[in-house]
Protein backbone atom coordinates (compact mmCIF):
# COMPACT_ATOMS: atom_id res chain seq x y z
CA UNK A 1 0.00 0.00 0.00
CA UNK A 2 1.62 3.34 -1.12
CA UNK A 3 1.51 6.31 1.65
CA UNK A 4 0.14 9.48 -0.09
CA UNK A 5 0.81 12.05 1.34
CA UNK A 6 -1.52 15.53 1.18
CA UNK A 7 1.31 18.32 0.67
CA UNK A 8 4.92 16.83 -0.91
CA UNK A 9 7.41 15.38 1.89
CA UNK A 10 10.34 17.07 0.09
CA UNK A 11 8.27 20.50 1.07
CA UNK A 12 7.88 19.73 4.37
CA UNK A 13 11.65 19.16 4.44
CA UNK A 14 12.21 23.06 4.09
CA UNK A 15 10.87 23.10 7.67
CA UNK A 16 13.56 21.13 9.26
CA UNK A 17 16.94 22.52 10.79
CA UNK A 18 18.19 19.23 9.08
CA UNK A 19 20.50 19.12 6.30
CA UNK A 20 20.09 15.89 4.96
CA UNK A 21 19.75 16.29 0.86
CA UNK A 22 17.01 14.14 0.80
CA UNK A 23 14.33 16.27 2.41
CA UNK A 24 11.37 13.11 3.24
CA UNK A 25 13.73 12.25 5.62
CA UNK A 26 14.57 15.38 7.41
CA UNK A 27 13.62 14.78 10.91
CA UNK A 28 10.75 17.18 11.80
CA UNK A 29 8.25 18.08 15.26
CA UNK A 30 4.90 17.52 14.69
CA UNK A 31 1.90 18.46 16.73
CA UNK A 32 -1.45 15.99 16.64
CA UNK A 33 -4.16 18.23 17.90
CA UNK A 34 -6.10 15.20 17.50
CA UNK A 35 -4.21 13.03 20.03
CA UNK A 36 -2.72 16.72 21.82
CA UNK A 37 0.99 14.92 21.26
CA UNK A 38 4.53 16.41 20.54
CA UNK A 39 6.70 14.41 18.79
CA UNK A 40 9.86 14.26 16.46
CA UNK A 41 9.44 12.32 12.81
CA UNK A 42 10.32 12.85 9.58
CA UNK A 43 8.99 14.74 6.50
CA UNK A 44 8.05 11.39 4.58
CA UNK A 45 6.66 9.55 7.42
CA UNK A 46 3.97 12.65 8.46
CA UNK A 47 0.56 14.27 6.79
CA UNK A 48 -0.65 11.14 4.97
CA UNK A 49 -2.37 8.13 4.74
CA UNK A 50 -2.45 4.92 3.25
CA UNK A 51 -3.81 4.56 0.14
CA UNK A 52 -5.69 7.93 -0.14
CA UNK A 53 -5.83 8.85 -3.35
CA UNK A 54 -6.48 5.37 -5.00
CA UNK A 55 -8.98 4.53 -6.84
CA UNK A 56 -10.81 1.37 -6.84
CA UNK A 57 -9.49 -1.63 -8.51
CA UNK A 58 -12.34 -1.48 -11.59
CA UNK A 59 -10.49 1.48 -12.69
CA UNK A 60 -7.82 1.43 -15.29
CA UNK A 61 -5.26 3.08 -13.47
CA UNK A 62 -6.17 3.13 -9.75
CA UNK A 63 -3.28 5.63 -8.92
CA UNK A 64 -3.78 8.19 -12.19
CA UNK A 65 -4.79 10.52 -9.18
CA UNK A 66 -1.45 10.29 -6.76
CA UNK A 67 0.50 10.74 -10.30
CA UNK A 68 -0.74 14.11 -11.16
CA UNK A 69 1.16 15.59 -8.04
CA UNK A 70 4.57 13.99 -9.12
CA UNK A 71 4.64 15.81 -12.21
CA UNK A 72 5.35 19.37 -10.20
CA UNK A 73 6.81 18.01 -6.62
CA UNK A 74 10.14 16.85 -9.06
CA UNK A 75 10.30 20.72 -9.73
CA UNK A 76 9.09 22.25 -6.45
CA UNK A 77 12.17 23.14 -4.16
CA UNK A 78 14.00 24.37 -7.59
CA UNK A 79 11.42 26.70 -7.82
CA UNK A 80 10.69 27.80 -4.70
CA UNK A 81 14.54 28.52 -4.31
CA UNK A 82 14.61 30.26 -7.88
CA UNK A 83 11.32 32.32 -6.19
CA UNK A 84 12.93 33.38 -3.11
CA UNK A 85 16.11 34.11 -5.13
CA UNK A 86 14.61 36.45 -7.59
CA UNK A 87 15.70 33.79 -10.39
CA UNK A 88 11.88 32.22 -11.06
CA UNK A 89 10.90 32.34 -15.48
CA UNK A 90 7.23 32.38 -15.93
CA UNK A 91 7.39 29.23 -17.45
CA UNK A 92 8.46 26.87 -14.26
CA UNK A 93 6.28 29.87 -12.34
CA UNK A 94 3.22 28.13 -14.35
CA UNK A 95 3.81 24.65 -14.25
CA UNK A 96 5.46 24.18 -10.88
CA UNK A 97 4.75 26.86 -8.93
CA UNK A 98 0.82 27.55 -9.59
CA UNK A 99 0.42 23.91 -9.85
CA UNK A 100 1.58 23.59 -6.27
CA UNK A 101 -0.59 26.67 -5.14
CA UNK A 102 -3.65 25.41 -6.70
CA UNK A 103 -3.03 21.72 -5.51
CA UNK A 104 -3.11 22.79 -2.08
CA UNK A 105 -6.67 23.62 -2.23
CA UNK A 106 -7.68 20.01 -3.39
CA UNK A 107 -5.16 17.43 -2.03
CA UNK A 108 -6.00 18.00 1.78
CA UNK A 109 -8.48 15.97 4.21
CA UNK A 110 -10.77 19.48 4.02
CA UNK A 111 -11.24 19.15 0.26
CA UNK A 112 -13.53 15.53 0.72
CA UNK A 113 -15.58 17.78 3.82
CA UNK A 114 -16.23 20.46 1.49
CA UNK A 115 -16.82 18.58 -1.27
CA UNK A 116 -19.50 16.75 0.68
CA UNK A 117 -21.19 19.82 1.92
CA UNK A 118 -21.95 21.24 -1.80
CA UNK A 119 -24.23 18.58 -2.35
CA UNK A 120 -26.70 18.55 0.81
CA UNK A 121 -29.71 18.46 0.91
CA UNK A 122 -29.90 16.77 -2.73
CA UNK A 123 -30.51 12.97 -2.91
CA UNK A 124 -26.96 12.07 -4.23
CA UNK A 125 -25.73 9.25 -1.74
CA UNK A 126 -24.67 6.82 -4.79
CA UNK A 127 -22.81 10.05 -6.27
CA UNK A 128 -20.83 10.65 -2.78
CA UNK A 129 -18.06 8.33 -2.69
CA UNK A 130 -14.15 7.99 -2.50
CA UNK A 131 -13.46 7.51 -6.25
CA UNK A 132 -15.77 10.25 -7.12
CA UNK A 133 -14.61 12.48 -4.79
CA UNK A 134 -10.67 12.23 -5.54
CA UNK A 135 -11.70 12.60 -9.41
CA UNK A 136 -13.44 15.30 -8.42
CA UNK A 137 -10.11 16.70 -6.82
CA UNK A 138 -8.51 16.64 -10.43
CA UNK A 139 -11.19 18.54 -12.00
CA UNK A 140 -11.16 21.26 -9.40
CA UNK A 141 -7.29 21.53 -10.00
CA UNK A 142 -7.77 22.76 -13.74
CA UNK A 143 -10.56 25.24 -12.58
CA UNK A 144 -8.40 26.59 -10.11
CA UNK A 145 -5.48 27.52 -12.49
CA UNK A 146 -7.08 30.37 -13.78
CA UNK A 147 -7.85 32.20 -10.19
CA UNK A 148 -4.26 31.62 -9.35
CA UNK A 149 -2.62 32.22 -12.46
CA UNK A 150 -4.56 35.91 -12.01
CA UNK A 151 -3.99 36.56 -8.31
CA UNK A 152 -1.62 38.90 -6.82
CA UNK A 153 1.68 37.29 -5.86
CA UNK A 154 3.60 38.57 -3.15
CA UNK A 155 6.54 37.17 -1.27
CA UNK A 156 6.89 37.87 2.17
CA UNK A 157 10.22 37.95 4.08
CA UNK A 158 10.42 37.30 7.84
CA UNK A 159 13.13 38.43 10.70
CA UNK A 160 13.53 34.80 11.41
CA UNK A 161 13.43 35.19 14.99
CA UNK A 162 10.17 33.40 15.06
CA UNK A 163 10.29 29.87 14.27
CA UNK A 164 8.33 29.34 11.05
CA UNK A 165 5.86 26.31 10.88
CA UNK A 166 3.59 24.97 8.79
CA UNK A 167 0.46 22.47 9.01
CA UNK A 168 -1.10 19.71 6.86
CA UNK A 169 -3.13 21.93 4.81
CA UNK A 170 0.17 24.09 3.44
CA UNK A 171 -1.02 27.19 3.82
CA UNK A 172 -3.86 29.36 6.16
CA UNK A 173 -6.93 31.10 4.21
CA UNK A 174 -7.08 34.83 5.05
CA UNK A 175 -9.93 37.70 4.82
CA UNK A 176 -8.29 41.31 5.36
CA UNK A 177 -11.72 43.41 5.42
CA UNK A 178 -9.44 46.67 5.91
CA UNK A 179 -7.99 46.02 2.75
CA UNK A 180 -10.48 44.40 0.48
CA UNK A 181 -8.15 41.22 -0.07
CA UNK A 182 -7.90 37.91 0.66
CA UNK A 183 -6.96 34.20 -0.01
CA UNK A 184 -3.96 31.83 0.94
CA UNK A 185 -0.93 32.55 2.93
CA UNK A 186 1.60 29.43 2.03
CA UNK A 187 5.30 29.03 4.25
CA UNK A 188 7.93 28.22 1.82
CA UNK A 189 11.30 28.69 3.91
CA UNK A 190 12.14 29.55 7.28
CA UNK A 191 11.92 32.85 6.56
CA UNK A 192 9.37 33.32 3.73
CA UNK A 193 5.61 33.22 3.25
CA UNK A 194 3.99 33.47 0.07
CA UNK A 195 0.71 35.56 -0.46
CA UNK A 196 -1.69 34.43 -3.17
CA UNK A 197 -4.34 36.81 -3.45
CA UNK A 198 -7.54 36.66 -5.11
CA UNK A 199 -7.30 39.56 -8.16
CA UNK A 200 -9.51 39.45 -11.35
CA UNK A 201 -7.16 42.03 -13.38
CA UNK A 202 -3.47 41.54 -13.04
CA UNK A 203 -0.41 41.63 -15.12
CA UNK A 204 0.52 38.28 -14.51
CA UNK A 205 3.95 38.55 -16.39
CA UNK A 206 6.34 40.98 -18.36
CA UNK A 207 9.67 40.66 -20.32
CA UNK A 208 13.27 40.56 -19.14
CA UNK A 209 16.10 39.82 -21.35
CA UNK A 210 14.02 38.06 -23.68
CA UNK A 211 12.35 35.93 -21.64
CA UNK A 212 8.81 35.89 -19.62
CA UNK A 213 9.32 36.42 -15.64
CA UNK A 214 6.13 36.08 -13.60
CA UNK A 215 5.12 39.27 -11.63
CA UNK A 216 5.60 38.52 -7.91
CA UNK A 217 5.54 41.43 -5.24
CA UNK A 218 8.13 41.46 -1.92
CA UNK A 219 8.03 42.93 1.11
CA UNK A 220 8.73 42.07 4.74
CA UNK A 221 6.51 41.14 7.36
CA UNK A 222 6.91 42.26 11.02
CA UNK A 223 7.22 40.18 13.87
CA UNK A 224 4.56 40.84 15.70
CA UNK A 225 2.53 39.99 12.49
CA UNK A 226 4.78 37.19 11.98
CA UNK A 227 3.27 35.82 15.11
CA UNK A 228 -0.03 36.58 13.93
CA UNK A 229 0.49 34.34 10.88
CA UNK A 230 1.66 31.55 13.25
CA UNK A 231 -1.35 31.47 15.20
CA UNK A 232 -3.67 31.07 12.03
CA UNK A 233 -1.55 28.51 10.18
CA UNK A 234 -1.48 26.44 13.42
CA UNK A 235 -4.95 27.14 14.24
CA UNK A 236 -6.21 26.15 10.61
CA UNK A 237 -4.77 22.88 10.77
CA UNK A 238 -6.65 19.98 10.08
CA UNK A 239 -5.16 17.45 12.55
CA UNK A 240 -0.80 18.47 12.31
CA UNK A 241 0.87 21.58 12.50
CA UNK A 242 4.67 20.84 11.54
CA UNK A 243 7.75 22.74 12.56
CA UNK A 244 11.80 22.63 13.54
CA UNK A 245 12.22 21.99 16.89
CA UNK A 246 10.80 21.01 19.97
CA UNK A 247 10.50 23.65 22.11
CA UNK A 248 9.77 25.79 19.56
CA UNK A 249 6.43 23.63 18.58
CA UNK A 250 5.01 22.85 22.39
CA UNK A 251 3.29 26.18 22.23
CA UNK A 252 0.74 24.61 19.71
CA UNK A 253 0.14 21.72 21.89
CA UNK A 254 -4.09 21.79 21.64
CA UNK A 255 -6.39 19.03 21.64
CA UNK A 256 -8.87 19.29 19.49
CA UNK A 257 -11.62 16.62 18.23
CA UNK A 258 -12.91 18.13 15.47
CA UNK A 259 -10.72 19.70 12.26
CA UNK A 260 -12.27 23.64 12.08
CA UNK A 261 -14.01 24.01 8.91
CA UNK A 262 -11.83 25.68 5.72
CA UNK A 263 -13.86 27.94 3.70
CA UNK A 264 -14.53 27.68 -0.29
CA UNK A 265 -11.66 28.75 -2.71
CA UNK A 266 -14.63 31.17 -4.03
CA UNK A 267 -15.41 32.40 -0.40
CA UNK A 268 -11.66 33.55 -0.44
CA UNK A 269 -12.32 35.83 -3.40
CA UNK A 270 -11.16 33.29 -6.00
CA UNK A 271 -13.33 32.45 -9.10
CA UNK A 272 -16.91 31.46 -8.73
CA UNK A 273 -17.99 28.19 -10.76
CA UNK A 274 -19.37 29.58 -13.95
CA UNK A 275 -16.32 31.64 -14.28
CA UNK A 276 -14.09 28.73 -13.31
CA UNK A 277 -15.29 26.73 -15.78
CA UNK A 278 -15.37 29.40 -18.42
CA UNK A 279 -11.57 29.87 -17.82
CA UNK A 280 -10.50 26.03 -17.34
CA UNK A 281 -8.33 26.34 -20.43
CA UNK A 282 -6.19 29.58 -18.98
CA UNK A 283 -3.30 27.37 -17.97
CA UNK A 284 -2.84 25.77 -21.36
CA UNK A 285 -3.10 29.37 -22.92
CA UNK A 286 -0.57 30.73 -20.74
CA UNK A 287 1.52 27.35 -20.97
CA UNK A 288 1.48 28.05 -25.05
CA UNK A 289 1.99 32.06 -24.51
CA UNK A 290 5.39 31.25 -22.26
CA UNK A 291 6.81 28.41 -24.17
CA UNK A 292 7.92 30.89 -26.36
CA UNK A 293 10.10 34.35 -26.14
CA UNK A 294 8.33 37.55 -25.75
CA UNK A 295 8.26 39.81 -29.02
CA UNK A 296 9.56 42.77 -27.59
CA UNK A 297 11.05 44.42 -24.51
CA UNK A 298 8.41 45.85 -22.78
CA UNK A 299 5.93 43.43 -23.60
CA UNK A 300 3.45 42.17 -20.94
CA UNK A 301 0.89 39.61 -20.33
CA UNK A 302 -2.14 40.62 -18.34
CA UNK A 303 -5.72 38.97 -17.85
CA UNK A 304 -8.76 40.58 -17.10
CA UNK A 305 -11.35 37.78 -16.02
CA UNK A 306 -14.37 40.23 -15.38
CA UNK A 307 -14.26 41.99 -18.69
CA UNK A 308 -13.96 38.75 -21.00
CA UNK A 309 -16.84 37.08 -19.28
CA UNK A 310 -19.26 39.84 -21.02
CA UNK A 311 -21.52 38.00 -23.56
CA UNK A 312 -18.77 35.35 -24.05
CA UNK A 313 -19.73 31.97 -24.51
CA UNK A 314 -18.93 30.09 -21.25
CA UNK A 315 -18.54 26.64 -23.03
CA UNK A 316 -16.50 28.10 -25.51
CA UNK A 317 -12.61 28.09 -23.70
CA UNK A 318 -11.38 30.19 -26.65
CA UNK A 319 -12.72 32.95 -25.50
CA UNK A 320 -10.28 32.33 -22.90
CA UNK A 321 -7.11 33.30 -24.98
CA UNK A 322 -8.88 36.38 -25.01
CA UNK A 323 -7.71 37.40 -21.57
CA UNK A 324 -3.73 37.16 -23.06
CA UNK A 325 -3.22 40.22 -24.94
CA UNK A 326 0.04 42.08 -25.39
CA UNK A 327 -0.81 45.71 -24.78
CA UNK A 328 1.48 48.00 -28.04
Amino acid sequence: MAFDHYIPASYLGRFSNDTDPVRRKRRLWAVDKRENLLAQTTAGEICGEQNFYALSPKNQDPRVVDSEWSGYENRLNPALDNLIAGKLDALDWLKTLVVFAAALLVRGTDFEARFDERFEGLDLPKYLNRDNTNMARLMELQRLFASVIGARWLLLETSGNNAQITNDLGYTPFMNPQLGESGVAIPVSHKHILLVIACRKRIIAHAVDGTWVPNIERNALEDNAHAMFLDSIAGCAQRYVIGPDETAMRKYLKAEATPPPIPEPSMLGFLNSEMARHYEMMYFDCLTRFSSPPTGPNTQVFVDYDKNMTGADPESPLNSAQTLPEPS
